[in-house]
């Protein structure tokens, strides 16, 4: 019987440096996701394909841009990089750009080893040369096929790519994919530019000090220590 109250005492202890629940967090400037997220390898501007200004790739349905695949979610979708110049009407950021050809058109990043951060600029195209307006952008975030965060993102009016950035902030919930799917009748396609991975970047605590215990934690912690204190005078007597 004593030993059974040890070995509770024991798990309980535990509690008291077990991290808070996991949560994702999602950014919508650079500068304030890079205080969050330490960036991982390059930044994926699809500038390595070799896109001339002005002009466009060939269509593919899967393209790897280490380590990152972009694909179409349901597989049977066309993506393509066009290098927007200057000299485009309807195109106000020169650099090549990832985007779906397709009626509500969507792009997938998926990458092997999961992470804990992610960034992207996003935008929408709603169908002509002059009515690239903003929208609506269901943006999903999975594991595999457990989806750990999904929400509807509005994006800036065309040309303005608009930046989505979320990250795990403890750390304890990675991904290995994000998808995007213009979520409004009439937005025939998806953009994506400048793709970063990373991690978590936990803040370290000001010089001299220790990382502070919430209440609960603290109040929880007190107990167990009472609890331990009366079952030594009880193992004593």
């Amino acid at each position: 019987m004593a030993r059974n109250k040890l070995v509770w005492l024991v798990c309980l202890s535990v509690l008291c440096v077990l991290p808070a629940g996991a949560t994702l967090e999602t950014y919508t400037t650079l500068e304030a996701w890079e205080l969050a997220a330490t960036q991982s390898g390059v930044t994926i501007d699809f500038s390595t394909l070799g896109v001339p200004a002005g002009g466009q790739s060939a269509w593919w349905q899967s393209l790897l841009v280490e380590p990152v695949t972009f694909t179409s979610p349901t597989g049977t979708g066309w993506m393509q990089v066009h290098n927007a110049s200057s000299v485009w009407s309807t195109w106000g950021t020169a650099g090549p750009i990832l985007w779906s050809n397709e009626t509500l058109g969507a792009l997938r990043a998926v990458w092997t080893t999961p992470v804990t951060a992610f960034a992207a600029l996003m935008g929408i195209n709603s169908g002509g040369p002059t009515t690239w307006a903003g929208s609506q952008m269901d943006v999903r975030v999975r594991n595999g096929v457990t989806q750990q965060w999904g929400q509807t993102v509005v994006t800036s009016p065309h040309p303005t790519l608009t930046f989505f950035g979320i990250v795990s902030t403890d750390g304890a919930e990675p991904f290995n994919s994000v998808t995007f799917t213009p979520a409004e009748t009439g937005v025939s396609s998806a953009f994506l530019d400048d793709v970063r991975l990373g991690a978590y970047n936990a803040p370290a605590p000001p010089e001299g000090e220790t990382p502070e215990l919430g209440t609960g934690v603290l109040s929880l912690c007190g107990g167990i220590l009472l609890a331990a204190g009366g079952f030594r005078r009880h193992l004593k007597a």
